[in-house]
């Protein structure tokens, strides 16, 4: 979050493994959404996340459609990461 705001990038990829586990905790949810919000929400800063394998994919795509439109784009289709994505001005 202090590293987004101090350069503020005009986005921010996470290229997989956003949790450890493929089901997990409820903590680990908190502090992820957490993050994200900041990120997002609080410095308008869009995201685009890659899942990793750690990651489960049902878990992830709950809220695409809503999510992409706040500027949070997380990508768990395989076929989906060979996609161009645009976010704004950005591609």
């Amino acid at each position: 979050y202090e590293a987004v705001k101090e350069h503020k990038p005009d986005v921010v990829i996470i290229s997989g493994d956003l949790y450890d586990l493929h089901y997990p905790s409820k903590d680990a949810m908190v502090v992820l959404e957490d993050a994200l919000s900041k990120i997002n929400l609080e410095l308008n800063t869009p995201i685009i996340a890659i899942s990793g394998n750690h990651d489960g994919k049902e878990r992830l795509n709950y809220g695409e459609k809503w999510f992409a439109k706040s500027g949070l784009k997380i990508m768990t289709d395989y076929h989906d990461m060979f996609k161009p994505v645009k976010m704004n001005d950005i591609h």
